[in-house]
């Protein structure tokens, strides 16, 4: 269905705007470039000489449609979708010779502040926030 489509992708581009990718700057959170469509962090994304990579990433849980009623058409339907964004801090874990993506333990007190700001600056953006309009004009929330 492409509402979820577009609302999923409406988000990506107000967390990671078109123009701050092209310029390399301007990033409006903490994750920067590392706001990812439908799929997790790669290896080679992660900053090593960092701690930790903040990272957010978007997933379309569900999506459907339904009649608005018995005797409706059948163009005339409701859409709802269900976008899970996903904040994490990202580092690189080895088990014996292999390396894969995984997020940080929840131990470090600084790491959970920096994940907090990281969720804050997402409802922000996307609740109150200029750049938000679009995605807040094609989203009902409930």
């Amino acid at each position: 269905m492409l509402a979820a489509e577009a609302l999923r992708l409406a988000a990506i581009e107000v967390l990671r705007p078109t123009a701050a990718v092209e310029a390399g700057t301007g990033f409006p959170t903490i994750a920067g470039v590392n706001v990812l469509d439908s799929r997790e962090i790669a290896i080679e994304d992660i900053d090593t000489t960092k701690p930790y990579t903040p990272v957010l990433s978007l997933f379309t849980k569900e999506s459907g449609a339904v009649l608005r009623g018995p005797m409706a058409a059948g163009d005339d339907t409701d859409a709802d979708a269900v976008i899970d964004i996903v904040a994490e801090l990202a580092v690189v874990d080895r088990v014996d010779d292999n390396e894969f993506s995984a997020v940080m333990a929840a131990t470090d007190p600084e790491a959970r502040l920096v994940l907090a700001a990281l969720c804050s600056q997402v409802r922000y953006l996307l609740e109150f926030s200029q750049a938000g309009i679009l995605w807040r004009m094609i989203s009902a929330r409930t």
